[in-house]
């Protein structure tokens, strides 16, 4: 135990040995001796490991990285969390804005954007009613009326859109209004209507903002000039009544603000996490299936390849007459394309991935669409099959498109409208390949309509199509059914969409 383990030739792991055997360079009665003291020596500890179980002693679990993860998480959440309460007074006093509520998805979500202009006219609105009361109800020299009234109206029209900045200034004139214009009845709250209509709505616009730090902020601030304004215009024998019913008051108003906003908050970044989630399954869906493609693919470039490594190996002995520059030139490009072909397959092993088994068949053409339809039609499947135009050998790659991007659409039609009869057509032009795949609505089911979303399938013949430069239409038909188009230029390059 005390050297260093023998190492496998040409392994960088450490050989498996058992402890008994005996190690190279030292004798094998010195290694006896060595493994006997080591069991006297592990005796009495195992002896007393076996009493500690029979006690019932247990050892507690050693720490895992895990748990010291969750630990440091919870420190730092803990101390994030009294830092941002520390910085609650700077903010509240010169921080910026908080952010505007995400849209709710509301029909009437439209209004929002005459938010600003609508509040800017209901303080306007509010000024004359609040320079009449104050005028009557309270004592105040008359030329310090329509000032203090426009203080009293300004925070409604700032909270559109500076909530925060609305709620400082309305934090100053309700506790100025009672110093400056105490009012005349000592009954009733210390401050007019005016001001605590305006209170009512900055206070809902600020609350349903903000972090839980500055809401318990804004709540003690709000509280305090509730106390100072009742203190300062006399205490009376209701008074601590009402200072608690106002208290009361503002902290369920203000808990059911900041539930508000965080329940509007929650779902948008629900909403929000369900739409990347459905963006990572499709672009997922996408790389899988341009992965498939490019595997079939790689059989057809593999065996083009291979036809060009054996007939430049085979042409000096073909043709015997080739000058010995034409024979080595030919001999380069048979390394050449040798090479590719090892580049291919490892190319392949990539594309396949851990998991993907190894497929030897051979890949499908247009010659095998007689075998598929056959297939179609055992599963109970009435399909027709129409051909336009003389048919005709054509790439391999146009051919394997055309043959998956038909065997899709009679998938789709099995699975989404069982017992349907479908329509294959295939039209052979000089230039392109254009196919139709048609179903009728299912019997008893009219109505009956594939997903609004693209599946998997309709994604791969997309994919199929636009790698040949063509094009695939996709949709429900006035009659209930649903149509596939596919136009597959035979030279790659982009042709009208529409078969003639």
């Amino acid at each position: 135990m005390g050297s260093r383990p023998a190492r496998m030739p040409g392994c960088s792991l450490p050989a498996m040995r058992r402890p008994e055997d005996p190690r190279p360079g030292r004798p094998r009665r010195a290694t006896l001796l060595a493994a006997a003291r080591r069991l006297l020596l592990a005796a009495p500890r195992r002896g007393l490991a076996a009493a500690q179980r029979l006690a019932g002693a247990t050892a507690r679990p050693a720490p895992t990285w895990r748990r010291a993860a969750r630990e440091a998480s919870d420190v730092r959440s803990l101390r994030d969390a009294l830092q941002r309460f520390a910085d609650a007074p700077t903010e509240l006093l010169v921080g910026p804005e908080p952010p505007d509520l995400p849209l709710s998805g509301w029909r009437f979500d439209w209004l929002r954007r005459y938010r600003v202009p609508v509040l800017w006219l209901a303080a306007a609105a509010t000024f004359l009613p609040t320079v009449e009361y104050m005028f009557d109800n309270h004592r105040i020299a008359d030329f310090l009326v329509p000032p203090l009234a426009v203080l009293v109206v300004l925070p409604l029209g700032l909270a559109g859109r500076t909530p925060l900045r609305a709620w400082r200034l309305q934090m100053l004139v309700a506790a100025a209004v009672v110093v400056v214009a105490p009012p005349l009845s000592r009954e009733g709250p210390p401050w007019p209507p005016p001001v605590i209509l305006v209170a009512i709505y900055v206070i809902y616009a600020v609350a349903v903002r903000v972090g839980l730090h500055l809401l318990v902020g804004i709540w003690l601030v709000t509280g305090a000039t509730v106390v100072f304004s009742f203190v300062a215009t006399g205490a009376r024998a209701t008074t601590s009544g009402e200072v608690y019913a106002t208290l009361a008051l503002l902290t369920v108003g203000f808990a059911y603000c900041y539930l508000i906003g965080t329940r509007r908050r929650l779902q948008h970044e629900l909403v929000e996490g369900r739409q990347q989630q459905e963006e990572e399954q499709a672009r997922s869906a996408l790389l899988e299936e341009r992965a498939r493609i490019a595997r079939e693919l790689h059989d057809i470039v593999a065996h083009h390849m291979s036809v060009i490594a054996v007939r430049t190996e085979t042409a000096p002995f073909r043709i015997p007459e080739l000058p010995e520059a034409a024979k080595d030139d030919l001999a380069e490009t048979s390394a050449i394309a040798r090479e590719a072909l090892t580049e291919m397959r490892r190319l392949l092993g990539v594309l396949r991935g851990a998991d993907a088994s190894v497929e030897h068949a051979p890949q499908p053409g247009m010659g095998g669409l007689d075998a598929l339809l056959a297939a179609v039609r055992g599963a109970g499947l009435a399909v027709d099959l129409r051909v336009v135009g003389a048919a005709r050998p054509l790439p391999s790659g146009v051919e394997l498109s055309a043959y998956r991007i038909i065997q899709e659409a009679l998938s789709n039609t099995l699975r989404h409208a069982p017992g349907a009869s479908a329509t294959v057509e295939v039209g052979y032009e000089p230039d392109r390949l254009w196919l139709r795949v048609r179903n009728e609505a299912p019997p008893g089911r009219p109505d009956h309509a594939r997903p609004a979303q693209p599946g998997q399938g309709i994604i791969g013949m997309r994919e199929r199509a636009a790698m040949l430069g063509g094009h695939l239409a996709t949709g429900a038909t006035p009659q209930g059914g649903y149509l596939v188009e596919a136009v597959l230029p035979l030279d790659g390059r982009d042709h009208a969409t529409e078969p003639r």
